[in-house]
């Protein structure tokens, strides 16, 4: 009996060895799991403030967007009505002009319907030109140089030829209808006849041939 007692009083100690092992076990698994428990809680705040940031950072770039959007799209309405009135002093200043040079050729008209001497009409008819012309060249108009130019194709327009050895090829022999420029663009090209060399009319007629 007393070999019975003391192998179980053995098996008591152990057994309850082993539970404290498994507490303990318990205890630091809970424990390792609260501190994970709460590092991801401090990730998850560190997270938070860092959306929270970035959040701002982006309204406050939105803002900043839309902001220069506006200023752009008044830039936009301001350059546009200052180009329409720009237009309208352009064609303002055009008209006046015009209206001053119609009103001389008016007073012509109306003093000549009571003069017989055409000389002082034709004269103030020249005067006018002279004045239309004078508020052409005001505004950057000018005439195409034709006489005894080279052709330009840029500039000039054939509208017949001259064959002949007496001038250099592709000379200008006679303006037809004179054309004119708005500073460097061609408004409308000088009808010109061209000098063509007489080897080109007998190089013609023998392919035609």
């Amino acid at each position: 009996m007393s070999g019975e007692t003391n192998e179980t009083e053995k098996e008591v100690p152990l057994e309850e060895e082993k539970q404290k092992k498994e507490l303990g076990k318990e205890v630091m698994e809970k424990e390792g799991l609260e501190e994970i428990l709460l590092e991801k809680d401090g990730r998850i705040s560190e997270l938070e403030v860092l959306v929270e940031e970035k959040s701002k950072l982006a309204e406050k770039y939105l803002k900043n967007w839309q902001r220069a959007q506006a200023d752009y799209e008044n830039l936009l309405k301001r350059v546009q009505k200052e180009q329409e009135s720009l237009s309208v002093q352009l064609k303002e200043r055009l008209i006046l002009g015009l209206i001053e040079i119609f009103e001389d050729f008016e007073r012509i008209v109306e003093a000549s319907s009571d003069q017989k001497d055409s000389e002082n009409v034709v004269k103030g008819m020249r005067m006018v030109l002279d004045k239309l012309w004078g508020f052409l060249k005001s505004e950057g108009v000018s005439r195409i140089e034709t006489f005894e130019a080279t052709f330009d194709l840029l500039r000039h327009e054939a509208v017949s030829r001259v064959f002949t050895s007496e001038i250099p090829e592709n000379t200008i022999v006679e303006e037809v209808n004179r054309g004119y420029m708005l500073y460097s663009k061609v408004l409308k090209p000088a009808q010109v006849v061209v000098a063509v060399s007489p080897d080109q009319k007998i190089s013609n007629e023998g392919g035609e041939g």
